[in-house]
């Protein structure tokens, strides 16, 4: 009986198939009747025949929104059962558990077998210099037969969610479309060059409506290392954007970097954690640590700011993307985002949030260096120009993070001021800022740190005592941005704003 059914299901199956004219489903079809080849993993016989099934379920209702759903989330399942499968059964063919360790620690350094070429792998496990040539062609070959398997069952999956959102009608806030786009994204993002030609194909005849519930997913996939899925990623923010620039612009404008503002926090942060020196009276070894621990922030502050730059280059190709049809309404967002954080943020208020943030920090560091200080002029088997040398070291390795902060915070209210409170800030502080910045780096006391402690101290409690003479009292939109004082009748689009055709503008702002 069981023999009776499997042949008029595949004959069923080959009938919807044929009429249907798909060659990723053909493929698949060939895939399930390929089940007593001892080279792959058999799937269970109550799979296979669910398999069938939802593939002649598809044939015979080609536009049928449940089949192509039914038999997207079937493959999407079955291709991870799969790949668990694959590496419990095969362990023997891998060269048993020793190879299995070497494969998974393949997998622990950041390398996704997956994804990897045969090449790469090749490259990989050749180092470790444990196999044969003949055992690696070996393991590469079961390798690229169970990849192919398991990418067999994506690839219809993929082809499937497609389908299925493109012959959907719309309807909003529709919880399947969010779990067909949820799933397509992973899939691209996790098994991207092994899935490439299925997703150039269908990625481009997608429609923009499901894919607008997770536009903040996509988004945030913006800064991934493959330059593939960053692609694609961009590709349908720009497909969106060009239908629904609301939701885009916003967050595209904002991640582009408009203001050094939304950097500085970020880069300051690597020096938060860095611990004080503490030099022994020779200096030589543990100046020699502080320059390695400060190699080691050095090359941590270079990801961050590669990840960021990264993010940023992504968002400002999607914006030139835009340009040509929303030219305008990119430019006065622009001009809208970057007087909003203007406010929201003066300058002095980011000098004295800094200072707060860092005071522990400053104190402790001042602290250090005057105990050094008493070490090394303690030390009665250094001459003096010895000892002036190792206290000018010291005072330049203790206190270079607080450079850092000062730096960059010098760096953003030292432009040409726009507003009358900027340039009031430069009246007052900008002499203030440069004395420390000076003593910071070429001190003419070094033995005698206080004098930039003391201006530092100086500096934090004349903007505290500015901060509370203001007290609750509202400042003037004129003083902050004359820009946002004048807006009105603008193409800004409200952001937020979802679910509309013609989402509503701003006119002007309500000053108070």
């Amino acid at each position: 009986f069981e023999n009776l059914m499997s042949d008029q299901l595949n004959e069923v199956v080959a009938c919807g198939i044929k009429k249907v004219s798909d060659n990723n489903l053909q493929t698949f079809t060939a895939l399930c009747d390929n089940q007593n080849n001892e080279s792959v993993v058999p799937l269970p016989k109550e799979d296979t025949i669910v398999g069938k099934i939802l593939l002649a379920s598809v044939g015979a209702h080609i536009n049928s929104l449940k089949s192509w759903e039914a038999l997207a989330a079937w493959c999407y399942e079955m291709g991870g059962k799969v790949c668990s499968q694959i590496w419990v059964k095969n362990s023997e063919e891998y060269g048993g558990q020793e190879t299995l360790k070497v494969i998974s620690s393949y997998h622990s350094v950041g390398v996704d077998v997956d994804r990897a070429s045969s090449e790469s792998l090749e490259d990989q496990i050749r180092d470790l210099g444990i196999h044969t040539l003949e055992q690696i062609n070996s393991y590469i070959t079961a390798w690229k037969r169970d990849n192919g398997r398991v990418y067999s069952f994506f690839k219809v999956a993929i082809h499937s969610y497609f389908k299925f959102l493109n012959i959907s009608p719309y309807q909003e806030n529709n919880c399947k479309f969010v779990t067909a786009t949820l799933c397509l994204l992973r899939l691209m993002v996790k098994h991207a060059s092994e899935l490439q030609e299925t997703v150039d194909a269908d990625l481009a005849e997608t429609p923009v409506h499901p894919w607008v519930p997770i536009v903040p997913q996509l988004l945030a996939r913006l800064n991934h290392a493959d330059p593939y899925v960053r692609k694609k990623v961009e590709e349908l923010l720009v497909k969106i954007g060009l239908e629904a620039p609301h939701l885009i612009l916003f967050p595209a404008v904002v991640g582009s970097g408009a203001m050094p503002t939304t950097k500085l926090f970020p880069m300051m942060k690597t020096y938060e954690n860095k611990k004080d020196g503490q030099p022994n009276e020779d200096g030589d070894e543990d100046i020699d640590d502080e320059d390695e621990d400060d190699r080691d922030d050095d090359d941590e502050l270079r990801s961050t700011n590669e990840r960021a730059e990264m993010m940023e280059n992504s968002f400002h190709s999607i914006l030139d993307s835009l340009s040509e049809k929303y030219a305008e309404e990119i430019a006065q967002v622009k001009m809208f985002v970057s007087e909003l954080q203007r406010i929201t943020l003066l300058w002095d208020e980011l000098w004295l949030g800094a200072l707060l943030q860092h005071q522990g920090d400053i104190n402790r560091r001042f602290s250090s260096l005057q105990s050094e200080i008493k070490t090394t002029e303690s030390n009665t088997h250094l001459d003096q120009a010895t000892k002036d040398s190792i206290i000018r070291e010291k005072y330049r390795l203790i206190l270079k993070p607080i450079l850092f902060i000062f730096e960059q915070l010098n760096e953003i209210t030292s432009v040409e001021p726009e507003t009358a409170r900027e340039k009031q800030f430069q009246e007052l502080y900008t002499e203030t800022i440069q004395d420390i910045l000076t003593k910071l780096r070429e001190p003419a006391e070094p033995i005698n740190p206080n004098n930039v402690w003391e201006v530092i101290q100086g500096l934090q409690h004349a903007l505290q005592d500015k901060s509370r003479y203001r007290g609750g009292a509202n400042l003037s939109m004129s003083d902050l941005s004359t820009t946002l004082l004048k807006l009105e009748s603008t193409k800004i689009f409200m952001p937020g704003v979802r679910g509309q055709l013609a989402p509503p503008t701003i006119e002007k702002l309500r000053i108070t």
